[in-house]
């Protein structure tokens, strides 16, 4: 214990050291996720999967909201908006 005021007559110095924290694990490997596919059903039974909405949209087209209560793809690039057919 170190020298204290409470505590005069110690003279031995005891050294603290920090706890070593454990290295850190690396996480294991994880397996190849497999692809998700994904599909978007209207209520009538019709599926179109994303690849092919991107397939519809015009060139360039930064953003598409699907409506499928609609049947549209409503798109927007840049100024320039505008819809198209799902189905």
């Amino acid at each position: 214990m170190p020298r204290t005021k409470k505590n005069p007559e110690v003279t031995e110095e005891v050294k603290t050291e920090k706890p070593v924290k454990a290295a850190a694990k690396k996480p294991a490997a994880k397996a190849k996720a497999a692809k998700l596919e994904i599909f978007i059903q209207s209520p009538m039974g019709g599926n179109i999967t994303p690849e092919e909405i991107a397939a519809k949209l015009p060139k360039g087209a930064k953003s598409v909201f699907v409506r499928v209560d609609q049947n549209k793809l409503w798109w927007i690039n840049g100024e320039e908006t505008g819809s198209v057919d799902i189905w």
